[in-house]
């Protein structure tokens, strides 16, 4: 009887800790990638809880194209409810680069989110999927606190297409003097399950002929 409450007792307690992260953890994982670290140079310490139909996000877990087609069906976050707060999910910029600084393509990018109700936030970006690369390139989900409301009118509209690459989120988090980041998460995309072959040998041959030019 004893063993059975015990047990009981360790389930209850390694359910409710199931979806968290250590902030340990959270940061040593963000500045183990050699990819993300140079994204994000101030690691968060607090995991943004994300999940896709069928498929949480957890620190470089790799998710299939047709999974992240829509936006997550839920995003969450340690948060006072009381302040306001910056989302953003980065990728790749065009095309995908290696090399320092790197900048990203916006996939989504929203402000004045109170607490951590980003559907209640100002979309300065709607949600634009990823798209698989070779090579492993890492989407990187951030969350800033704010000082105070953003004046989303003196930003411009980041959702045309063109708007999107070449963003500096240290840039920006520097010109609307947001804090952090202070939680995060990354994945990757499968690609060779999603990408025929023939489009592989393009994009290694396109990779080439630029680095010639370069």
């Amino acid at each position: 009887m004893n063993l059975l409450i015990t047990f009981t007792i360790v389930q209850l307690v390694t359910s409710s800790y199931a979806d968290t992260e250590s902030p340990s953890l959270v940061a040593q994982s963000f500045k183990n990638d050699p990819l993300v670290s140079k994204v994000v140079r101030n690691p968060p310490s607090a995991l943004i809880k994300v999940t896709y139909p069928g498929r949480k996000v957890s620190l470089g877990s790799r998710l299939e194209p047709a999974q992240t087609a829509g936006p997550p069906k839920s995003v969450s976050y340690e948060a006072d409810h009381e302040k306001l707060y910056t989302f953003m999910f980065l990728g790749p910029n065009l095309p995908p680069s290696g090399t320092v600084p790197l900048l990203q393509f916006l996939h989504w990018l929203i402000a004045n989110a109170p607490g951590d109700d980003v559907v209640k936030g100002d979309t300065i970006a709607s949600y634009f999927p990823p798209v698989p690369y070779p090579d492993g390139f890492p989407y990187i989900f951030l969350v800033f606190e704010q000082n105070g409301p953003l004046n989303t009118t003196q930003i411009p509209n980041m959702s045309f297409i063109l708007s999107r690459p070449n963003f500096s989120l240290e840039k920006f988090a520097m010109e609307h003097h947001l804090n952090g980041p202070i939680a995060g998460n990354f994945m990757e995309l499968s690609y060779l399950e999603f990408v025929p072959q023939v489009a592989t040998t393009a994009y290694y041959l396109l990779k080439a002929v630029l680095g010639a030019l370069g």
